[in-house]
């Protein structure tokens, strides 16, 4: 009986039937009062009779279908929740055949709340010639509907973060400049191509120099008439003219073609 309860345990014992009572207070009952002394309080009641409202958390320990053992309904597991304090034990006999394995009391058990906290789930009880399934449940630490404050994760800590404090001997970008640093470049100093000497373009000229220099040739080598009658506009020009279709102008007067004019088509 040690096993079961501690001194001072208040403890309900529950029955089915009027036989299952008298074995219970001829011999269960007195042997429980041995284990716990006589300030604890001892309950008898047949299961049907349980009132819960007047029993609320009030029991430390409740045995149920000790000697007779009985089959408990979802119900009845919940009524039992209800009685028992929180870490409160329950001890509870079903019957033993095939159709009734103890998987499906253990089962039940938990979907009623109840936890198993024993690594030896069950044990098989031999009593009259019948077999019983015993197990031992327990209810949370928690009473029902209660609730509890959740705590928030508190923040990583940033490993990475600079100390704003720390003295870094940084230097300061301003002073890297000076005020020949300010002034605003002159188109001819930014070209790198040929910067002594003859000026000749580079292979991948890309500061201009080279569409300078194509301008420069362009405007040296305009093309002459061939039959003189070029300025007097499109009637007289002929089909290769490089003046077609420009305005007619003065004798002598000098015309800048562009360079896509010079080009032939290809």
């Amino acid at each position: 009986m040690d096993r079961y309860v501690k001194k001072d345990d208040d403890v309900l014992v529950l029955y089915e039937s009027e036989k299952a009572s008298a074995e219970l207070e001829k011999t269960f009952v007195p042997d429980l009062r041995k284990s716990l002394g006589d300030s604890s309080k001892i309950v008898l009641q047949k299961v049907d009779n349980l009132k819960t409202n007047e029993y609320i958390a009030a029991f430390d320990v409740v045995f149920s279908g000790f000697l007779m053992s009985f089959y408990h309904s979802d119900s009845i597991l919940l009524d039992l929740m209800e009685v028992l304090k929180p870490k409160g034990q329950l001890a509870i006999r079903e019957p033993y055949n095939k159709s009734h394995e103890p998987l499906d009391l253990i089962t039940r058990l938990k979907l009623n709340g109840f936890l198993l906290p024993n690594k030896e789930t069950h044990v098989i009880k031999e009593i009259d010639g019948n077999q019983d399934i015993e197990v031992i449940a327990e209810k949370p630490s928690f009473e029902i509907g209660s609730s509890v404050q959740l705590t928030s994760k508190k923040p990583a800590a940033n490993v990475w973060k600079v100390d704003s404090n720390f003295d870094d001997d940084l230097i300061d970008e301003d002073f890297l400049l000076d005020d020949e640093d300010f002034k605003k470049p002159i188109d001819s100093n930014l070209k790198v191509c040929s910067t002594t000497g003859k000026k000749k373009a580079c292979k991948d000229c890309s500061c201009g120099l080279a569409e300078e220099l194509r301008g420069e040739k362009v405007a040296t080598e305009q093309p002459k008439s061939s039959c003189g009658s070029c300025y007097l506009g499109d009637a007289f020009r002929c089909a290769s003219c490089p003046y077609l279709g420009m305005p007619a102008f003065k004798p002598g007067e000098k015309i800048l073609l562009p360079e896509s004019q010079l080009k032939t088509d290809l």
